[in-house]
């Protein structure tokens, strides 16, 4: 097993001059903006079901801007915090920084390719560094204007965060549709199948939607041997979920996705 997750990691790591520069700069201009929740981007792009559009215009480059003062100033204050490393404060401080900044940047400089809101999770360790920078400019003799600024920082991103949420509770409350292949979980075990084939997402979604009780595996980067073994074991029952239409012209299960018989392996 060990030896499969690392060579899973081996294939998904790669070291390319110009596009760990190119993506370093999208980190900066907007992907840690998505991940702190003040750039603007529609939660569907991230794989969410729902209408709701999170972060506001322009709050990203103010935020950003300011924690590149608040690095300054602790870097510009580096004898004072060197004398203070012993404290709780200033040790969680370098601790979360550390984390944090370790994370976006083996995110940003080893992808073998651009970065992508769906794959920015990969990074998400990366929100400490904020929280790291406040601590670290507590720990040193930072002007009062500048800490009273990291708390109002603070406080406006947890606003505007809040926001979305609670715009995501009211949307939720109301009544939103069922997603598809939440609507393909319910329809498989309506018509009695059991085993199937499909894409790599749309595999364990309907695993754990139906929770077990219809089994798919996917296609490529298959993660769990027990699917894999009671596929084989069924292996005449096995159908194909698929997202574009069959040779045989049957009609879609739920929308988006029909049931391929004659396709499936």
């Amino acid at each position: 097993e060990l030896e499969g997750n690392l060579a899973t990691l081996g294939g998904a790591f790669c070291f390319m001059p110009r596009q760990a520069i190119a993506n370093v700069w999208q980190l900066g201009t907007s992907f840690l903006g998505l991940l702190w929740g003040a750039a603007p981007l529609p939660l569907a792009d991230a794989a969410v079901q729902t209408r709701v559009h999170q972060g506001m215009a322009y709050a990203w480059p103010v935020l950003g801007a300011y924690l590149l003062i608040v690095a300054g100033v602790v870097v510009w204050s580096w004898r004072t915090l060197w004398a203070r490393r012993q404290t709780p404060l200033a040790q969680l401080g370098v601790f979360l920084v550390l984390v944090g900044a370790q994370s976006v940047g083996v995110y940003a400089v080893s992808r073998c390719g651009p970065m992508s809101v769906l794959t920015v999770r990969y990074a998400l360790l990366g929100i400490f560094v904020p929280t790291g920078l406040a601590l670290l400019a507590w720990s040193t003799d930072a002007p009062r204007l500048l800490r009273q600024g990291v708390i109002t920082a603070f406080v406006a991103l947890t606003a505007l965060n809040g926001w979305t949420h609670l715009q995501l509770w009211r949307e939720q409350l109301a009544g939103m549709p069922v997603p598809n292949r939440a609507q393909l979980a319910r329809a498989l075990e309506a018509r009695g199948i059991r085993y199937a084939r499909s894409d790599y997402w749309t595999a364990y979604y309907v695993d754990f939607v139906s929770q077990e009780r219809v089994t798919v595996g996917a296609d490529a980067l298959s993660r769990v041997d027990i699917y894999e073994r009671a596929l084989a074991q069924h292996a005449a029952d096995v159908v194909r979920l698929s997202t574009t239409p069959c040779d045989d012209g049957s009609p879609e299960i739920v929308p988006g996705y029909h049931v391929c018989r004659d396709a499936a392996p």
